[in-house]
Order: C-alpha cells, then structure tokens, then sequence
C-alpha cells in the first residue's frame, strides 16, 4: 500500500470540514463520520464527490460503505491511482 503525500491529506481533511461542516480542530482520523459528527448521507456523497473531482479518481458505488472515517479514506485513496 503506498502512503498518501501530507498535502492530500491536507486536502482531504480540508473537503471534510467543507463538505460535512466540521472545525479543522475537531477531525481526526479515526473519528467516524456518522457516528461521532453526526454527518447526514448527503453531505457524505457531496464529500466522496469533492474527492472524485479533487484527485480525477473514481470511488466505486460498492465502496462507499467502507468510507466511514478519515483513516478509510485515506487508506481507500493510497490503493488508488492519483493524479
């Protein structure tokens, strides 16, 4: 698994706060989106959408549950080709 450059987490986390309204200075990486931010199903999608854009990438339907946290995120996005 190839580790993701420090300045695509930077974005990813930045996409997070935008896309599930949180503060920079509550994420971390293992907190779960629904679960601990009370995040809606929409502002997800919007967010794995702001992720396809960002990075040219194509997150699989059947994938999307395994998104549940920062951490998955960038574990999913290490295993992919990104531009």
């Amino acid at each position: 698994m190839s580790i993701l450059a420090l300045d695509r987490i930077a974005r990813i986390n930045e996409l997070a706060c935008t896309h599930l309204e949180l503060d920079p200075d509550e994420i971390t990486d293992a907190a779960l989106f629904i679960e601990d931010y009370g995040a809606d199903s929409l502002g997800i999608i919007d967010f794995v959408a702001a992720i396809e854009n960002e990075f040219s990438v194509v997150i699989n339907q059947e994938d999307l549950p395994q998104l549940v946290s920062l951490a998955a995120v960038y574990s999913y996005l290490a295993n992919l080709p990104i531009s």
